[in-house]
């Protein structure tokens, strides 16, 4: 069979070399016009599972340093092995709710006092702002699973379930040691008062552990964590789960035992509060109403304004901030660096009884 004849490589080029001196003009190749990127801004959202991994700062030094975080000092100084701890509901406006927010922080900027904002890191990305429940507290390393399973059993049997916010008022508020002044959104009462009934489980929770209130004036004297035996709370009870995972100082009643009558059914339902009090152990069984110091705070500033910034604070037109709404799914309780999302009830199942921490259902 004869072989196939193939042009060599040598001829080619020859080929090449006699047109181009024959004057042949060969045109340029053109490259290919790619049509501009098109970012889409209607993406989903990142879950908030993702944003919850990456919550906490970097640590810039082991000792407290104000110079580092903008001259702010830290409020409970740090205690090898307790945990800080936070309970908050978190909000992430919207890109234009940002930017009305941001609009109301340039009109009260001036050279006289330095603003610095929450609505945005140092390079720029935006924060999510929240509405404390809770002070700073600090739990011991035996106090984060029982503390987490007591407030996650009281949200629960509260039956308190998804609500809105919506926002009234702008104003300056100090913090409570008075070592800065925030800029803050107050909110509105909202129906059936559940933000007052979630800040209402979480002072009692708060109290079970010896740990200060929000708003609320303890009832009982207030010791630090830092000085309890572990493994017991103020009262010396033991506060271990059993094997139901049931705190044991939940299940007290009137005269200081134990009993099963107290605690929940066999259908998971509430009877009598299962942190009854006694003479020496009151407890919280009336929801106070804290909705003129519930806010989401926008911008902090280490001096108070004066008599004239707090005058232009409250000459803003609010009518642009009165259409934002906040939707409340569920509560957040940030023990060290992890962030626990508690869940609020779509539905209930044990209507007509009394809470874990004394919440009429």
């Amino acid at each position: 069979m004869p072989l196939v004849e193939y042009s060599s490589s040598e001829d080619s080029s020859k080929e090449r070399v006699s047109s181009l001196a024959g004057g042949v003009k060969h045109k340029p190749l053109k490259r290919k016009r790619h049509s501009p990127i098109t970012i889409n801004e209607d993406l989903p959202p990142l879950p908030d599972s993702f944003h919850d991994l990456y919550a906490s700062s970097t640590r810039l030094s082991t000792q407290d340093d104000p110079t580092l975080h903008g001259g702010r000092q830290r409020v409970t100084p740090h205690v090898e092995g307790n945990w800080p701890s936070h309970v908050y509901i978190e909000w992430r406006p919207s890109r234009t709710e940002s930017e009305k927010f941001q609009d109301v922080l340039t009109t009260l900027r001036s050279p006289a006092r330095q603003i610095n904002s929450l609505l945005q890191s140092d390079l720029g990305a935006p924060l999510p702002l929240h509405i404390s429940l809770s002070r700073s507290i600090a739990l011991l390393t035996d106090q984060r699973k029982p503390f987490l399973s007591s407030f996650q059993k009281s949200i629960s049997v509260s039956a308190i379930r998804p609500f809105t916010l919506a926002f009234k008022s702008l104003a300056w508020v100090p913090n409570h040691e008075c070592t800065r002044w925030f800029l803050v959104l107050s909110v509105a009462k909202p129906t059936c008062n559940s933000l007052n009934r979630i800040l209402h489980v979480t002072n009692a929770t708060a109290e079970v552990f010896g740990l200060p209130t929000l708003y609320a004036p303890p009832t009982q004297p207030i010791q630090k964590p830092s000085s309890q035996p572990q493994g017991q709370d103020r009262n010396g009870r033991d506060y271990r789960h059993d094997k139901r995972g049931r705190g044991n100082y939940l299940t007290m009643t009137n005269n200081g035992r134990g009993g099963r009558d107290h605690g929940y059914d066999k259908r998971g339902r509430g009877g009598r509060s299962t942190i009854a009090s006694n003479e020496n152990s009151p407890i919280r069984t009336v929801i106070s109403d804290y909705s003129e110091q519930l806010h989401v705070s926008l911008a902090w500033s280490l001096e108070p304004p004066s008599q004239e910034e707090a005058e232009k604070t409250a000459n803003i037109d609010f009518s642009k901030l009165e259409d934002m709404k906040m939707e409340v799914n569920a509560v957040k309780a940030k023990i060290g660096n992890v962030i626990h999302v508690v869940s609020l009830r779509r539905t209930t199942g044990n209507e007509g009884g009394m809470g874990i921490i004394g919440v009429q259902e």
